[in-house]
Order: structure tokens, then C-alpha cells, then sequence
């Protein structure tokens, strides 16, 4: 299979070089997601490395091209600016957090990395639009997803799984039903699920689950499950694809899907959903001496505060 890529990768016109470059990211977020943390005897001090990860990270950082006194910075130590003269005071993260930050940093590299090559197999295969005749469009999503704990992933998977359903209901069945009644056509009638309610609870306007937890976003507070579950079924017990599993002792909300119902935990879903990236990783990141990394982060493209 790894041939097989690579000459997919060659007819894409994408050089040995610079597939070398690719795997050598690729492996370097593999180490880097195995670096771990322990707590330190002193919280003034970062956190300490455990004895197996120390290897981890410096492959990690020799793969990417960054220092290693580097990445463990960005990684264990928080930069905050305040003031009107903009101070920059510099604080030790928790252990939780250095294990947030190692996430964000693999996740924003990686997303980086697969928008890039989305856009270079677009541009191996574009045509000019006069000579088209028709197209091939590719979507590729996971599949509708339900764990015994279900979070911000798979409540966004199955949302995804809804909208199309809803399609192939509304553009499929439904027409096709109303363009053989309209021509008198004598057939057996398909009684099929109408998801409109179940994508209202999720996305709808003013208010909805996905509304009510980007107002949770911008209010900017400290995240009280309790609260936003309150929140939730207050604004929303009027639709009856909403319940929740009341013998649980975890803040959560079931939504009745298509596929069946889900239960999703709202513990840390606020904060997944913020997942805000730190200025001074993208900012180790620019200063990588990897080519591929200079491509992905440019200097001019300065920190965004979000993905």
C-alpha cells in the first residue's frame, strides 16, 4: 500500500523530495504524540518529561526541524501579553494542559498538511472550465459513529451523516415520489423518515445545540456542564428528538438520529469546541527550518486564534 501512494504521489507530480518531506511531518507528529508529561515537584518549574519520552520528543523536534528547547517551551510554558505596554510574562502549564498543547500543536500541523494537499491534487488534475464536459467530486466522511462516551467528534460526524441523509431523502426520494405522481405514474408510495426535526435540534436558528454552545464560546467562562445542560433543555425541550439519560451522573443531552439515538457527554465539550491555538506555536512553527513546514506556515501568515 505504501508503494501504491508513492506513485500515486509521483503521478500527482508531487517529487520524491518532497514526499520524503511529507512522511518525515507525518512521523514526527507520530513521536510527538507520544511524548508524556508528570507533574513536577515544584509547580513554579515546567512539567517534567517521563524518562521514555525524552527520546520521543527529540525525534519528534530533529523530524520537524525544531529545536528541541524549543518544542518543549511552546509545549510546557503558557505566554501571556497584557498591559497596555503589551508585557509578556511567561507561566508553566499544568500537566493537563502541556498534553492539550501537544494536541493542538500535531492537530494544526496535520490539518495544515492535508489542506495543502487537498490543493496540490486539485491543481495536478484541474482543466480549464470551457473544455469541461462533467466532473468526479469525491466526499469522503466517517461514517455515523456512537461509543459508550460520545463527545464534540461525534456529535459533528453524525450531524455531517444527518445532512446527508436529509439530502438523499429530499433529493432523491422525494422528488422522485413527486415527479411520478405529477406524471400519474401508478406505484407502491415509500413511506421514508423526515430528518428536518433532528437537524433543527443541532443547527438550527436562533436556537439550537450548536447555537447555544458558540454563545458558551464567547461568553469566555469557565465551562459549568451543569449549567449548559440546564441551558440546553430549557431551550430546546419542545423538540422530541431531545432527551437525556437521566442514570447518568455526567452532564450529557440523547439525540434521536436517524441512525438511533446517542448520548453525548458535555464534559469538555465547550472547550473542544473553543480549541483555540496558542500564538507561539504557530510561531515555532514559522521559524522551522523544514521546507515543508515554511510552505505550510509562511511568516506573513501570523497567528490565527483559531482552526
Amino acid at each position: 500500500c505504501f508503494e501504491v501512494t508513492r506513485d500515486a504521489m509521483f503521478h500527482l507530480g508531487i517529487d520524491r523530495s518532497t514526499q520524503n518531506n511529507i512522511f518525515k511531518v507525518l512521523s514526527g507528529l507520530l513521536h510527538l504524540g507520544n511524548v508524556c508529561f508528570s507533574n513536577p515537584l515544584d509547580e513554579s518549574q515546567p512539567c517534567e518529561l517521563e524518562d521514555k519520552a525524552k527520546d520521543f520528543v527529540k525525534t519528534a523536534g530533529d523530524l520537524l526541524n525544531i529545536p528541541v528547547e524549543e518544542l518543549l517551551e511552546v509545549i510546557r510554558i503558557r505566554t501571556i501579553t497584557a498591559g497596555k505596554q503589551q508585557q509578556i510574562f511567561k507561566k508553566p502549564c499544568s500537566r493537563a494542559e502541556c498534553e492539550t498543547r501537544r494536541d493542538c500543536l500535531a492537530k494544526v500541523i496535520y490539518a495544515k498538511l492535508f489542506e495543502w494537499l487537498v490543493s496540490v491534487i486539485n491543481d495536478s488534475i484541474y482543466a480549464e472550465p470551457s473544455v469541461w464536459t462533467s466532473f468526479i467530486g469525491l466526499l469522503d466522511v466517517y461514517g455515523f459513529e456512537a461509543f459508550p462516551e460520545n463527545n464534540l467528534e461525534q456529535l459533528c460526524i453524525n450531524y455531517a451523516n444527518e445532512k446527508l441523509q436529509q439530502h438523499f431523502v429530499a433529493h432523491y426520494l422525494k422528488a422522485q415520489q413527486e415527479e411520478y405522481a405529477a406524471e400519474g405514474l401508478q406505484w407502491s408510495f415509500i413511506n421514508y423518515q423526515d430528518n428536518q426535526n433532528c437537524l433543527d435540534l443541532i443547527e438550527g436558528n436562533p436556537l439550537s445545540i450548536f447555537s447555544l454552545l458558540n454563545e458558551e464560546c464567547r461568553l469566555n467562562r469557565c465551562s459549568n456542564t451543569d449549567l449548559f445542560q440546564t441551558r440546553i433543555e430549557k431551550a430546546l425541550s419542545n423538540n422530541q428528538c431531545l432527551s437525556r439519560d437521566r442514570f447518568s451522573k455526567k452532564p450529557n443531552f440523547i439525540i434521536s438520529h436517524y441512525a438511533g439515538n446517542v448520548c453525548y457527554q458535555l464534559t469538555a465539550m465547550v472547550e473542544k469546541n473553543k480549541d483555540p491555538i496558542p500564538p507561539e506555536l504557530v510561531h515555532v512553527l514559522q521559524n522551522s527550518k523544514d521546507p515543508l513546514l515554511q510552505k505550510l506556515f509562511p511568516v506573513t501568515e501570523r497567528s490565527q486564534n483559531n482552526i
